[in-house]
């Protein structure tokens, strides 16, 4: 709605101009952000055990954040890889604090998790799964043959700027490695730098391709004009 102002009608200005309101006007939309800290501190267990917390963070929006607070000695492999993938696919923040014992399935949580708080009572221990299998001769060798690829692609992906390339490959021929709080801290840092040197190579590829191109099109364009005129 216009107000204007109130003016003799032989005043030498615009009759109706407008008055400009004292501040802007804005709309506030009300959201309710939810919030959750989940305690691993007992042995991961089966994956039904984790049905609720799956749920809750697939109906997670941006707004809302879940912490993981880990004092775990692991457990199964099963329930460890649905909850990397429910945090990969998580919209909302995700947080991993290591407060004390993180070792095994559980070391490979918290190196998923897209934000990592190191406490300095916290301890790492990282190895290659554990695992068994009964039955006909081919039934254990297909199982076996398919589990260790398996397995391997999920700890190279896991532990990938975290341990050296040659230190994953000693956890998979069956060594076991130890981190304090501050290895782990320093591990981290370097595993962002090691990720944002792969990222700025993807750059870096994709500006030399796309420069590639244009040479390319522009000497297309030369080729056209000398054919037309000639």
């Amino acid at each position: 709605m216009k107000r204007y102002n109130q003016i003799p009608s032989n005043a030498n200005i615009q009759a109706d101009t407008e008055i400009q309101p004292k501040s802007i006007e804005f709309y506030v939309e009300e959201k309710t952000a939810q919030s959750a800290t989940v305690y691993f501190d007992e042995d991961i267990l089966q994956p039904s055990y984790y049905r609720n917390l799956l749920q809750f963070m697939r109906s997670m929006q941006e707004q809302d954040s879940i912490e993981f607070v880990m004092n775990t000695a692991g457990g199964l492999m099963d329930s460890t890889t649905v909850i990397c993938g429910a945090m990969d696919a998580c919209k909302g923040e995700v947080l991993v604090t290591i407060a004390g014992n993180c070792t095994s399935a559980g070391s490979m949580i918290a190196l998923r998790a897209p934000n990592v708080q190191v406490l300095p009572e916290a301890y790492m221990m990282v190895h290659c799964a554990s695992y068994g299998h009964a039955g006909k001769q081919s039934e254990v060798a297909s199982a076996v043959q398919f589990n260790t690829r398996h397995l391997s692609e999920f700890i190279r992906e896991t532990y990938e700027g975290f341990l050296t390339t040659a230190e994953i490959d000693a956890v998979l021929e069956g060594r076991d490695m130890y981190f304090d709080a501050e290895q782990i801290q320093e591990r981290l840092l370097k595993r962002e730098e090691y990720f944002k040197d792969i990222a700025n190579q993807g750059l870096s590829a994709l500006l030399d391709a796309e420069s590639s191109r244009d040479a390319e099109t522009d000497d297309t364009d030369e080729v056209l004009k000398v054919g037309l005129s000639d």
